[in-house]
């Protein structure tokens, strides 16, 4: 049994990533049973075959690594993941209809939702969701903006770049249903 504890944290994001498929790849060739410390989650799915997410010295989730991604068994997990927000009640309620889901919540990626300028991406359905642009900001993989969305709040979307979304513009959203997880239900 192999242990590490946060055993890329200190390196920048280029060798990090490098490395982490590196070490995943020896540890596998080399069949050792290796118990990973991390609060990166990015780290955690590089190297994992299996995650366990703790809270208070307690394992609150655990499994197979892409269904604890995609089904967090609750809001402060799907935040813990690295989901940009979790809504409740009406507001979830209405996002995931448009998507023709229900749950008594919804977190939300970063991605699931964005600036629909010709219909959603993905050919997903279209949506009445809208609001006013808060904040625009360039990213290297994305152009990243925070909408204000009457009855939900502020929430994260992409938008495309040939769209030139500006601060103050009205805009409608479309949801990716694969960039959500649907929180609370029986």
């Amino acid at each position: 049994l192999l242990l590490l504890d946060e055993p890329l944290s200190a390196l920048d994001a280029g060798l990090r990533e490098r490395l982490a498929g590196d070490l995943h790849d020896i540890l596998r060739e080399a069949g050792t049973t290796t118990l990973v410390v991390t609060h990166d989650q990015e780290e955690a799915f590089a190297l994992a075959d299996r995650l366990v997410v703790m809270r208070d010295g307690r394992i609150v989730q655990q499994g197979d690594i892409a269904d604890v991604w995609a089904r967090p068994v609750d809001a402060q997990t799907a935040l813990f993941l690295g989901y940009a927000r979790v809504l409740e009640g009406a507001a979830a309620a209405r996002v995931l209809a448009v998507v023709g889901l229900d749950g008594e919540a919804v977190a939300l990626r970063r991605s699931a939702l964005t600036v629909d300028s010709e219909g959603p991406a993905g050919g997903g359905p279209r949506s009445d969701l809208g609001g006013t642009v808060r904040t625009v900001r360039a990213t290297p993989d994305a152009i990243r903006v925070v909408v204000a969305v009457p009855g939900i709040g502020e929430v994260d979307a992409l938008a495309s770049p040939a769209a030139r979304t500006a601060v103050g513009e009205q805009v409608s959203l479309g949801v990716d249903a694969s960039r959500l997880a649907v929180l609370g239900r029986s």
